[in-house]
């Protein structure tokens, strides 16, 4: 079970680690068996599974429902990482894996497991259809099948690899390199280095059955990101042993990255044909990204919003230096920001880095901004969090921070901060009452009554169950606001923004007077 989200993960090929447990699991110690020959531990595996059925299956059909930790960890309401952990629920999951011609698709509907700004994720309409038929991904959506990216194509390698039953398969294809057999506690574990997709660690038990799989790729925000999946309740289907219970864990702070819980296994049952249709197959794959390209448009004297690819840093000119609001969602963001600032304002150093609040499509550039010297202005107790993304190694994919290391420079904000010298004043001020986020910032500067803030408002959320929390806390410090100037959206004056608030307050309102009230988040942030 997987899903792309903002941040989005990019996979890569790796050794696997090494054979010591991770993620808090002690391995069972005792008694020890004596050591099998790698290929011995899958031979094992695959009579364990099923042997000769297991070999002669055509297809598996896993269905069921679960949950995906939002933002990697990174999306929970505080940056603490005892923080309880937000979720997106995946309902209607089926996973179909062809085995005869190595293809698999995953459906699924999502919906968000917290007070969500979006209607679609609020009441989870919206299915998802993706396929892998050899190196071709592709989308199935009402409009018709469309090639993917390469990026899908890996992820949905990975969950094709890492299904208990397709994974001893492989690894007993010719193709695949199998190496590195050794024992903990009673676990055998080797190494499975197939022809495509990441290699991977499988340790079974003493009957032979796989108990997790492990592998790691890479993160645009966690860099080198450690996974391993866990098998539980294995039944017997139609002569295959196929799991009940599949559980993620990342090693970032031990985050549960997902957990599937199975209402229905299959084997070889009536199923549609993976096979990618002949326009898929023959269109050329999207290309990558265009380059990022910043525009700066002003707002005030000495303020401009930098935007492009739907993302804004604010930009700030104080006397001797410039200090932006938001590095969000990626390092490469960051880094072009940083580098237009210069351009816009030569001369001066960009030398601070204003963090609105933790969530990592907000915060996605706190390595870049660290890798640039920038000084880290956030709520107390975000330091936490940028800490351990900062100490995270990034090997697959090298960064600048691991390529030149340097510490974090933080200042903390509590209560409230001004920024002041000859030419600029920016006031600072946690935002209470607000659980969305609990140690978030705004940002007012008093010469022209702007409001600088990120997930307070944007214009395009169709969903406000949060009140009136954003008009409260300007009460509360006092403030004269003329306009807001977002990180998500584009800047609006103060009135357009409370009007567009309140009616996205009545949207909600009328959300929760109806039969799915009782069943939804927002409307306990509503009560």
């Amino acid at each position: 079970m997987r899903k792309s989200i903002a941040a989005a993960c990019v996979f890569a090929v790796t050794a696997c680690v090494s054979a010591v447990t991770i993620f808090g699991h002690a391995s069972p110690q005792a008694p020890a068996q004596a050591p099998l020959s790698a290929s011995g531990v899958i031979k094992k595996a695959e009579t364990a599974l099923g042997g000769d059925r297991l070999m002669a299956a055509k297809s598996l059909r896993i269905e069921g429902w679960g949950q995906d930790a939002l933002q990697n960890g990174g999306g929970n309401a505080s940056p603490s990482p005892d923080a309880p952990q937000r979720w997106d629920n995946d309902m209607n999951y089926e996973e179909t894996i062809d085995l005869a011609n190595h293809r698999v698709r995953v459906k699924q509907r999502s919906a968000a497991w917290l007070p969500a700004a979006t209607m679609s994720r609020v009441i989870g309409n919206v299915v998802t259809t993706a396929v892998l038929d050899g190196d071709v991904p592709y989308n199935v959506t009402p409009q018709g099948a469309r090639r993917a990216n390469a990026n899908a194509a890996e992820g949905l390698r990975v969950d094709m690899l890492t299904y208990p039953a397709s994974l001893v398969r492989m690894a007993l294809d010719s193709a695949t390199t199998v190496d590195n057999a050794r024992t903990e506690g009673h676990w055998q574990l080797v190494d499975i280095h197939p022809k495509e997709g990441p290699r991977v660690t499988l340790a079974t038990d003493r009957d032979g059955l796989p108990v997790w799989v492990r592998w790691m790729e890479n993160n645009g925000v966690l860099r080198d990101l450690t996974m391993q999946r866990w098998f539980t309740g294995y039944e017997p289907i139609n002569g295959v042993m196929m799991p009940t219970g599949f559980k993620t864990v990342s090693d970032f702070r031990n985050t549960i990255e997902n957990q599937l819980y199975v209402t229905r296994n299959s084997v070889d049952v009536p199923t549609d044909d993976l096979a990618a249709p002949s326009d898929v197959k023959s269109a050329a794959a999207p290309p990558p990204p265009p380059a990022i390209t910043v525009e700066a448009t002003p707002v005030a004297k000495g303020i401009w919003i930098m935007h492009g690819r739907g993302e804004n840093s604010i930009l700030i000119e104080f006397a001797d230096h410039l200090a932006l609001f938001e590095l969000a969602t990626s390092n490469e963001w960051a880094q072009a920001v940083i580098d237009k600032a210069k351009t816009v304002v030569p001369g001066k150093p960009v030398t601070q880095d204003i963090v609105s609040h933790h969530h990592f499509d907000h915060a996605g550039g706190i390595r870049q901004a660290i890798a640039n010297g920038l000084t880290v202005i956030a709520v107390r107790g975000n330091d936490v969090m940028f800490r351990d993304v900062a100490a995270r190694k990034s090997s697959l994919v090298p960064d600048d921070l691991s390529k030149n290391p340097k510490p974090l420079k933080f200042i903390p904000v509590d209560d409230h901060m001004t920024l002041k010298d000859s030419t600029m004043e920016i006031q600072l001020y946690h935002i209470i009452g607000y659980e969305h986020m609990t140690e978030g910032l705004m940002a007012y500067e008093p010469a022209d009554r702007l409001l600088i803030e990120g997930d307070l408002f944007d214009v395009t959320w169709q969903n406000y169950p949060w009140g009136n929390v954003y008009a409260d806390n300007i009460k509360l410090r006092n403030l004269d606001v003329a306009q807001d100037v977002p990180v998500h959206g584009m800047a609006m004056p103060w009135k357009d923004v409370y009007q567009s608030i309140q009616t996205k307050i009545a949207g909600t309102k009328a959300l929760c007077a109806g039969p799915m009230g009782p069943l939804l988040p927002e409307c306990e942030v509503m009560r």
